[in-house]
């Protein structure tokens, strides 16, 4: 037995000790002497004068048995997560036009009135059936452009894609990013029947600030038919879930508390979800000296959560065994046109495809390859890494961008472990 190289021990103010493993998730409060034990880490002693902890180390990870590789494990249950699921995950564009001119949007130059035919969606629901696996799982994605624009596509392959469900016995999960505008309540009694209960709408602060950075296509201001849009979702507040998605950089930051409270003020925080959103000049679309840097993101990020306790275990830091949907095998992107990516920051981007539905022809092996081969337990950075089983290298995109993406938890970690037994103390009292 040895004792693993991706535990983290952190003492309170209390004298006790919070240990956290990050390949397993697991954590634990030590008294001093438990918390010596494993400082000092004689395994003989342990497993003679206490056997009982000695086998809670190993049975959560905080200990492993000798000739056991970390890494390998690390690396196995990545394979199985990539390859080896009966998971079938679609982003699917039902258009690629959009009514808004964000400022910050990387779209903008891709932007474009082409809606998916019906060529296109009958190929799209024979890639499906193609796929999907018995007794599997399936989630869809709907994105854009502005997917609303194009309703009566997604509710016309919702119903095909639930009976070849029904079929196979497939569970269907579906959620929607929409910049809210068209999201009335009829339209969201048609999401509802199209199995589609979590949305992301964004809100970039006060009506000014948001007008400013997200106007429509003619330059009209947006945020009032969007906030009274969600006041009306109310009404249906058993049925969905909001992530109100409040996209900030330098300019903007201080608005984001407001937006939480103003969803406060309206009896809404228990199904709508508010967090800060990064945004980036990709594509050289936006000015680079105003966006957050990593570090001061999660800076950022760390104190808004903490302003808003309830938040903090959804952001547990739980290991990972794939990055997101661009590094596993049954997950792609599709676009309007039926072009597959890996990433939707790849969509309109036809150097970055890697196939067509239409065509059924895949190509650009060696993006793929890039996407889907990489290990993080081969990177001599990530190999060392106590932080990798939480990371996997983080972001595939930014990554093959030659960016450095490493997870922000490293910026917030101790201050998090440190802050949340505290809440979970008071939720218990």
């Amino acid at each position: 037995m040895k004792k693993s190289y991706y535990n983290f021990l952190f003492q309170k103010e209390d004298g006790k000790s919070i240990i956290y493993n990050s390949r397993t998730g697991a954590m634990a409060e030590l008294d001093e002497v438990h918390a010596e034990q494993l400082r000092e880490w004689t395994e003989q002693e342990i497993k003679e004068k206490n056997p009982a902890f000695a086998e809670a180390l190993l049975q959560n990870g905080f200990a492993v048995a000798d000739g056991v590789s970390e890494q390998d494990m690390i690396q196995y249950d990545s394979l199985r997560a990539r390859f080896g699921s009966r998971f079938l995950g679609l982003t699917i564009t039902p258009t690629q036009d959009c009514n808004f001119r964000c400022r910050y949007c990387y779209e903008n130059n891709i932007i474009q009135p082409v809606y998916m035919d019906e060529e296109t969606q009958a190929a799209l629901i024979a890639y499906v059936k193609k796929n999907l696996m018995p007794e599997g799982r399936m989630t869809v994605c709907w994105y854009g452009g502005e997917p609303l624009m194009a309703l009566s596509v997604i509710s016309r392959l919702t119903q095909k894609m639930l009976e070849l469900c029904e079929e196979k016995h497939v569970e269907y999960v579906a959620n929607i990013v929409t910049n809210g505008y068209l999201l009335t309540q009829e339209t969201l009694e048609e999401l509802l029947r199209c199995k589609i209960h979590q949305i992301q709408v964004t809100l970039d602060g006060s009506c000014e600030t948001h007008n400013q950075r997200r106007p429509l296509a003619g330059g009209h201001e947006t945020y009032d038919v969007i906030w009274n849009n969600l006041l009306a979702l109310r009404a249906y507040e058993k049925d969905i879930l909001i992530d109100l998605r409040v996209n900030v950089d330098k300019s903007n930051y201080q608005v984001l508390t407001d937006v939480a409270e103003k969803i406060r003020r309206n009896g809404m925080e228990h199904f709508v979800r508010v967090y800060p959103g990064k945004v980036v000049s990709g594509g050289d679309c936006y000015q680079q000296d105003i966006c957050f840097e990593n570090r001061e993101f999660a800076l950022l990020e760390e104190s808004f959560f903490k302003e808003n306790r309830k938040h903090l275990p959804a952001r547990y830091p739980k290991p990972r065994h794939n990055v997101c949907g661009a590094d596993a095998a049954g997950f792609v992107v599709i676009d309007a046109e039926g072009f597959i990516y890996k990433c939707w920051m790849d969509i309109g981007n036809r150097a970055q495809s890697v196939g067509n539905i239409k065509s059924g022809e895949w190509g650009n092996e060696a993006l793929l390859y890039q996407y889907m081969l990489y290990e993080p337990v081969k990177d001599e950075a990530c190999s060392r890494c106590k932080y990798l089983p939480v990371c996997l290298g983080g972001c595939p995109h930014e990554r093959l961008q030659g960016k450095k993406s490493c997870t922000s938890l490293k910026e917030t970690f101790q201050d998090y472990m440190e802050y949340l037994p505290k809440v979970m103390e008071q939720n218990r009292n």
